[in-house]
């Protein structure tokens, strides 16, 4: 059997950016997860639509998985209407934006500088008013809107794992998302799984978790692969 290498895109692959149209991935990263591609299954699984990874990597050699592997879209009345409302509130914050998804919508805040507390005063209270309806998502400055039915990474990868067979799965991530993922799989004699290292991660959340910096991935992985 062969490995999995499972590796996330924002914070990961790519540094985090306060526009998430504009990330960059080095040229060194991107040489390196081609070389670790060719002997290896390589996947990316990312909050971000496919085809914008498929930007930075042949898909026909890196097997990536957007939307966390959802396909539905959001584009009932209601939710449209909530996107409308929430396109306008947005307005009153300077540097904040929303991102449409094909299957989710997300507000990015990380550039926001005033009005801090009105907006998460806001914030606190459209997650609440709207748990039952959506399915929410918290990232590094960032929430996100999905349907109730929609799937995780976490889904994804066991799903996709009780089907397919690896000797050893490496996983790289750096949000919340990522964290359930390890703590879900971390008991599995032929899985490793890594966070890169972030100040906006409650320390509480890191127990049991091996956290190495952006520059240590490649290292790390390949440590595990050939122990």
């Amino acid at each position: 059997m062969t490995n999995l290498i499972v590796l996330d895109f924002d914070g990961t692959i790519s540094p985090i950016s306060t526009n998430p149209l504009n990330v960059k991935v080095s040229k060194k990263m991107e040489k390196s997860i081609i070389e670790l591609s060719k002997a290896n299954n390589l996947m990316i699984l990312t909050g971000r639509d496919s085809n914008f990874v498929k930007r930075f990597f042949d898909s026909k050699k890196i097997h990536i998985v957007g939307n966390y592997g959802n396909k539905s879209s959001l584009k009932n009345k209601e939710s449209l209407l909530f996107k409308k409302t929430i396109q306008k509130k947005i307005r009153l914050f300077d540097g904040v934006t929303l991102e449409n998804k094909e299957t989710s919508f997300a507000i990015h805040y990380r550039k926001l500088k005033t009005n801090k507390s009105e907006f998460y005063n806001w914030l606190d209270s459209i997650e609440l008013c709207h748990k039952n309806k959506f399915k929410i998502l918290k990232g590094k400055k960032v929430i996100e809107f999905l349907s109730k039915q929609s799937i995780s990474k976490k889904d994804f990868l066991e799903k996709y794992l009780s089907k397919h067979k690896f000797s050893k799965v490496v996983y790289v991530g750096d949000d919340l998302s990522d964290i359930l993922v390890i703590n879900f799989f971390k008991n599995k004699k032929w899985f490793t799984g890594f966070l890169v290292k972030s100040k906006e991660i409650n320390s509480n959340l890191l127990t049991g978790i091996k956290c190495i910096a952006r520059n240590e991935i490649l290292s790390n992985i390949n440590l595990v692969l050939t122990s």
